[in-house]
């Protein structure tokens, strides 16, 4: 390499024939550049871990890309076709489990009452199995969400789909789990045939009741 001073300020360190070089211009700006078929390497004691290549791609070969700062992420904005986007930053992903907190007098029980959950960026998809040990009383039944639900005024957060169950009183049309705007719970409702749908309560399951669930909803 040799080291060149440019006018105005400008300079750099080129490599042969002037095909990899590092230089500032006037305006303080730092240049790392290659020639048009080559590969730009950043490499940690001989072994690659990340390439900007020739093809305008940028790999990382190993090890994470971490977003150090709360509130960052991967900005989409160059894409967005909507009239109404609020936003185009990715700046969550997260998988995890959590243990849900149920109404009064219902206990779930200890080998299924851990549930998953996988978040992208505001959209959550929790999975789980709804299954009591304990059950007594009347109280409407809910559980407890890894996150608050937002509040999507005039949208609505939509009840979700996908419950296979068994041994619920009255659900001649099914099972279905809802949560709603601004909420920190989700809920079961019965759906009987010709007559719509009602809160789920204590007495209408058993500790032979099954729901095997997974709902969609969008968090605060």
């Amino acid at each position: 390499f040799d080291c060149i001073a440019g006018g105005g300020g400008g300079g750099g360190i080129y490599g042969t024939a002037t095909s990899t070089k590092v230089f500032a211009n006037s305006g303080a700006t730092l240049y790392v550049d290659t020639a048009a078929s080559t590969d730009l390497r950043l490499s940690v004691n001989g072994t690659d871990i990340a390439k900007a290549k020739n093809n305008k791609d940028f790999e990382i070969v190993d090890g994470n890309l971490v977003i150090g700062t709360a509130g960052h992420g991967i900005d989409f904005h160059n894409y967005g076709t909507g009239t109404d986007i609020d936003s185009n930053l990715l700046d969550d992903y997260e998988e995890g489990t959590w243990v849900p907190t149920p109404n009064t007098n219902l206990t779930l029980h200890s080998t299924y009452h851990r549930w998953s959950y996988t978040k992208i960026g505001r959209q959550v998809t929790i999975r789980g199995l709804f299954l009591p040990s304990a059950v007594s009383g009347t109280d409407a039944i809910s559980v407890t969400l890894p996150f608050n639900s937002a509040n999507l005024t005039g949208l609505g957060n939509a009840a979700g789909v996908g419950t296979m169950f068994s041994n619920i009183t009255g659900a001649t049309a099914g099972v279905a789990s809802f949560i709603g705007n601004n909420m920190d719970e989700m809920r079961f409702y019965i759906l009987t045939e010709g007559s719509g749908w009602a809160r789920m309560a204590n007495d209408d399951i058993s500790t032979s009741s099954e729901i095997y669930f997974s709902h969609t909803y969008f968090a605060a």
